[in-house]
């Protein structure tokens, strides 16, 4: 690439539409270097007085933006969820330095997601969540766990003797 030089760079960022989002929601932009604490402890404020808030994010941020949501969902089990996926799409070119060579372009596609949480209901659509429908296993109360009790040394060798 030391022939070439960047150029121009065209992205296109996809558009979700959701029914029922209201004009003036928060939208909570996740990056990779967000803290999960902060944005959950800044969403579930807004929460108490809001009736909707939206996470987004992109590449490497998706996960937290997925943990925030679930997080606030946790806090709020009367929240309604729709969740919509996409890809932003890069076009990067590249300026050739020596004559004779090709102008380059690159595409990248970069996944996208939105979270729409909701304490009003919305209408049924592609990606709706109704309040209490996660997996049954995140209700469920964790097993207690049963330690098997090993003997000590000393325990063991008074058990042989007095065999």
């Amino acid at each position: 690439m030391e022939n070439y030089e960047k150029g121009q760079v065209v992205e296109k960022q996809v558009e979700f539409t959701i029914d029922g989002k209201h004009e003036n929601i928060i939208l909570m932009q996740v990056k990779p270097v967000s803290k999960i604490q902060s944005l959950t402890n800044f969403g579930l404020s807004k929460m108490e007085i809001e009736t909707q808030i939206a996470w987004t994010a992109s590449g490497d941020a998706i996960h937290k933006a997925i943990s925030c949501a679930e997080i606030l969902k946790q806090n709020f089990p009367e929240l309604h969820q729709v969740t919509k996926i996409g890809y932003n799409r890069m076009e990067e070119y590249w300026e050739p330095k020596i004559d004779g060579l090709d102008r380059l372009r690159i595409i990248r596609e970069v996944p996208v997601i939105y979270i729409l949480l909701s304490k009003t209901t919305l209408p049924e659509q592609l990606g709706y969540q109704a309040p209490g429908s996660g997996p049954p296993f995140l209700n469920e109360q964790k097993p207690k766990s049963h330690k098997k009790r090993t003997r000590k040394k000393s325990e063991r060798m008074n058990s042989e003797h007095v065999q």
